[in-house]
């Protein structure tokens, strides 16, 4: 499990998976993971929100995903998930190439 605040992350894939990593999330009420200038890599991203809504900011734009939405991106574009909602959210991200 990776913790920061506001948010728990744990690793669904084990090392060396070289081409593939998946992470799922709990993005408690207030929770942030990024910053408005977060970026890494450049790597493929999938996030899917398993439950809950959250915002994902993404090179500026801001988008709303409730249960069931998803987006790609890559992990290049500035990007931030926020939960400004009342309820815990948990969340999917598909990564490849992994992007440590």
């Amino acid at each position: 499990m990776i913790h920061a605040t506001g948010v728990d992350k744990f690793m669904l894939t084990r090392r060396p998976l070289q081409h593939l990593e998946v992470l799922e999330g709990l993005v408690w009420p207030g929770g942030t993971v990024g910053s408005r200038t977060h970026r890494h890599g450049d790597s493929q991203e999938l996030l899917l929100v398993l439950e809950g809504t959250i915002q994902l900011i993404l090179d500026e734009e801001e988008y709303e995903l409730d249960t069931g939405d998803s987006i790609e991106y890559r992990s290049s574009s500035t990007h931030c998930v926020v939960n400004d909602s009342g309820a815990t959210a948990r969340v999917l991200w598909i990564i490849s190439p992994p992007s440590l």
